[in-house]
């Protein structure tokens, strides 16, 4: 079943690589990405590739010996392939730039200030013809966040409370401070609940939710993305960590990225596998302790559970069996994932939408966040009007990637124990506080956690991440206000750099 994914701003997943000065060259307003051999190779053609491998020694040594910044911001500078064959001869460097097409792996544009392109660049995923992509793995991931969502909320009593006594069984006696050890188990314990079926062992007692063999979410496939040329879909640009207390400049910490641009679209298959969730439905033999499984040739007790929480994640009846009627099944299926992300990430959008109000009220310029105002409306705009979105890849924040945004704002009195529980944790075991933060932690659950990655632009600033997905054709409506999108961002990102 094709879909398509559009990006809504830029979106970066890294391949973990950093590229070095010497790997690019700007020029033009492009960020040129040279291929190192080919580029040693051309300079020994001209007698030189001796004397350029010996001047980026020096400059590697000289940089390796000094601590002072500008120094170091200097020879970066000097690290850029053309400066280096400039030291060598200019004479050199203009040969070398004008046959600089025959040693580019590609050419893209580049939103870097003059004062920051003389940094490490983190590269943007490609597969190995170097064409974009996005994974199925970095999708699914965000839908696995709104389908766990999801299903929390409809947890009954007893599993919550076994949740939070599990909780206080591992804080207790605990120190205070970071325990991400333990942030990990509590994750186990939510999946446990929400996505895997138990087995019970012949010989044992125990029923076990550790084996991803019966994780539902296998059923759940979804396929790498169509490729594009870099030249078609990436640009270079420079994201800040932007907190509240310094909320006019930002905080340069950050490497500038490769990004997939705002308004790139992408096809990628998304199926579930409805024919063998019916298979599975119609060989339950067995019930332990009123749980349906499957009792298998072993006299191992495996699936259990598996009615409910099927019910719960897909909105499936497995009771409901009727062979001719499985490729509705399965676009009711896909159209409930995508509803589960329309309602997660309207929450994560309703968050930073509320972090930014903070942040004008903390003094913050509102020429500086109105580009950000506009696109957090028109995205509220597109998810009224029936449209699925995600937030995912690398910035796009805590609130997009853990289903604990969703227990720190549920008032409902039924959920109250869990948003309870979750915010004793946070304090107790200081998630979100700064590491030069000095007294109490103070928790405010509105603003939490205080910083946000953005991209900067000129006087610009974007939000990270923010993708749609499309199953159906678009209405009407849903393509007038993909549109107004499209002309914003070319307006206001992209032409205007």
């Amino acid at each position: 079943m094709s879909k398509t994914i559009t990006t809504l701003s830029p979106l970066h997943i890294g391949n973990g690589a950093t590229l070095q000065i010497s790997d690019y060259t700007i020029a033009d307003g492009c960020y040129i990405r040279i291929d190192v051999g080919k580029a040693f190779a051309l300079v020994s053609r001209y007698g030189k590739g001796p004397d350029v491998l010996c001047e980026l020694e020096k400059l590697l040594d000289e940089f390796s010996g000094v601590d002072d910044c500008g120094t170091q911001v200097r020879i970066r500078q000097e690290l850029d392939f053309l400066q280096l064959c400039s030291r060598v001869d200019p004479e050199l460097k203009a040969e070398i730039a004008e046959h600089l097409d025959t040693i580019t792996l590609y050419k893209i544009p580049s939103f870097l200030q003059s004062q920051i392109s003389s940094r490490l660049v983190d590269e943007q995923l490609k597969d190995a013809e170097r064409q974009v992509y996005i994974p199925g793995s970095t999708i699914k991931g965000a839908l696995r966040t709104a389908l766990l969502t999801h299903v929390i909320q409809q947890l009954t009593k007893s599993e919550k409370e076994s949740v939070i006594n599990y909780i206080r069984s591992q804080i207790e006696g605990k120190s205070v401070g970071r325990n991400s050890r333990l942030m990990k188990t509590l994750d186990d314990r939510l999946i446990d609940l929400a996505f895997n079926c138990g087995k019970k062992n012949r010989n044992s007692s125990n029923v076990f939710f550790k084996d991803v063999k019966y994780d539902l979410m296998r059923f759940l496939v979804v396929q790498d993305s169509s490729a594009l040329a870099a030249a078609e879909s990436l640009g270079v640009m420079y994201p800040k960590q932007f907190a509240l207390s310094s909320i006019e400049t930002g905080q340069g910490s950050r490497n500038p990225c490769e990004v997939i641009l705002p308004a790139v679209s992408f096809s990628f298959e998304l199926n579930i596998l409805i024919e063998q969730l019916f298979l599975l439905g119609s060989k339950i033999n067995f019930a332990y302790h009123g749980n349906p499984g499957i009792r298998d040739m072993q006299g191992n007790i495996v699936w259990i559970d598996i009615k409910r929480k099927v019910r719960r994640l897909f909105n499936l009846d497995l009771n409901a069996i009727n062979q001719n009627k499985i490729n509705e099944y399965r676009d009711a299926v896909v159209d409930h994932v995508l509803s589960c992300c329309r309602k997660f990430y309207k929450e994560v959008l309703w968050h930073d939408r509320n972090w930014l109000e903070h942040a004008k009220a903390r003094g913050g310029s509102g020429a500086v966040f109105e580009y950000m105002d506009h696109f957090y409306e028109l995205l509220d705009d597109l998810i009224q009007h029936g449209v699925a979105v995600i937030k995912t890849g690398a910035g796009a924040g805590f609130h997009a990637k853990t289903a604990m945004l969703m227990m720190l704002l549920d008032d409902t009195p039924e959920n109250s124990c869990l948003k309870d529980t979750m915010i004793t944790l946070i304090k107790q075991f200081e998630i979100g506080k700064p590491p030069d933060h000095r007294g109490a932690y103070n928790l405010n659950t509105d603003t939490f956690p205080a910083s946000r990655p953005l991209i900067i632009k000129d006087f610009v600033l974007d939000s990270f991440g923010w993708v749609m997905l499309q199953h159906q054709p678009l209405t009407v409506e849903q393509k007038y206000l993909l549109d107004r999108f499209r002309e914003s961002c070319i307006d206001q990102v992209l032409v205007r750099n």
